[in-house]
């Protein structure tokens, strides 16, 4: 490791490394989402640090990273940090100098998979040592996004591309497109880079600061108004009703359990009906 990335430091402060070693752009990104950053309640022993990489191609054997695009989510004013060299092995002692002296111990992303194998592949081909990266824990929001859970779920949902899902919920879509970015780069349009992965970092953060919110917050009934998208309330008043739940099974006709011995999942069928058909894999089943 060299002189500078020894020098290289993390305090109670956001990350700060040399700055011939991380780029932060100067040029205006677009409007960042306006997501209210509610403190969650800090794993013990759990210290996350947001990661994002852009590539030439998907290929680590034939690609290599453009830039390494990283976040304290506990500073979520601030803007990403960019690394950005030529030298791509640089790029990873950059990186692991921030996640040792920095004490991180979980890797946060989406689509995480790809940026992780992509940098332990790199680290084998320079002969770097990297255990602090290995052994941190990956919180992926794709898979938390396909499927809710951090947990196997049967039949997990095709997982969303992240620029929609930013552009869903605060109309915060790429610039362009991963391929415009990597012709932008052999051009050597780096600013144009630089935005590109300095606002995956944002959406990327933007959504875990969302989905902790989200699943970590107790239910609590608005006053008045009903939800809109983004989490704004409307004024529009609702009506009341004797019980704000309900339970459509008291209400119902009788029913029979249909399970489907393909993918085994169960619906509540009404008794007139002999049969069902699997809205899922389109499996017949009789009612016995």
């Amino acid at each position: 490791m060299s002189d500078t990335n020894q020098n290289a430091t993390i305090t109670a402060e956001p990350v700060w490394v040399p700055e011939e070693l991380i780029v932060v752009p100067m040029k205006a990104v677009p409007e960042k989402p306006a997501v209210p950053y509610v403190p969650y309640a800090e794993v013990s022993g759990i210290k996350g640090i947001i990661l994002n990489i852009e590539t030439s191609g998907i290929d680590p054997l034939a690609n290599r990273i453009i830039a390494i695009g990283i976040q304290d989510p506990l500073f979520p004013e601030d803007n990403p940090s960019v690394i950005m060299l030529d030298d791509e092995a640089s790029m990873i002692l950059a990186l692991f100098t921030i996640i040792q002296e920095g004490g991180y111990n979980q890797i946060i992303g989406y689509n995480l998979g790809f940026d992780f194998r992509f940098v332990f592949l790199k680290a084998m081909f320079y002969g770097i040592d990297c255990k602090e990266f290995y052994d941190c824990t990956l919180f992926d929001l794709m898979e938390g996004c396909a499927q809710v859970k951090m947990t196997f779920v049967y039949n997990a949902q095709k997982a969303l591309d992240l620029s929609d899902l930013a552009d869903w919920l605060w109309k915060y879509p790429k610039p362009f497109t991963d391929a415009e970015m990597i012709k932008k780069w052999a051009s050597g349009d780096s600013e144009a880079v630089l935005e590109f992965a300095s606002g995956q970092v944002t959406r990327t953060l933007a959504l875990y600061l969302l989905y902790r919110k989200t699943s970590e917050n107790m239910f609590v009934l608005p006053a008045s108004g009903i939800v809109e998208g983004g989490g704004a309330f409307s004024s529009t008043p609702t009506a009341q009703s004797s019980s704000f739940l309900t339970i459509p099974e008291a209400h119902s006709e009788g029913t029979w359990l249909a399970k489907c011995p393909t993918c085994l999942a169960e619906w509540n069928v009404t008794v007139h009906a002999p049969d069902f058909i699997c809205p899922i894999d389109g499996t017949r089943i009789v009612r016995k």
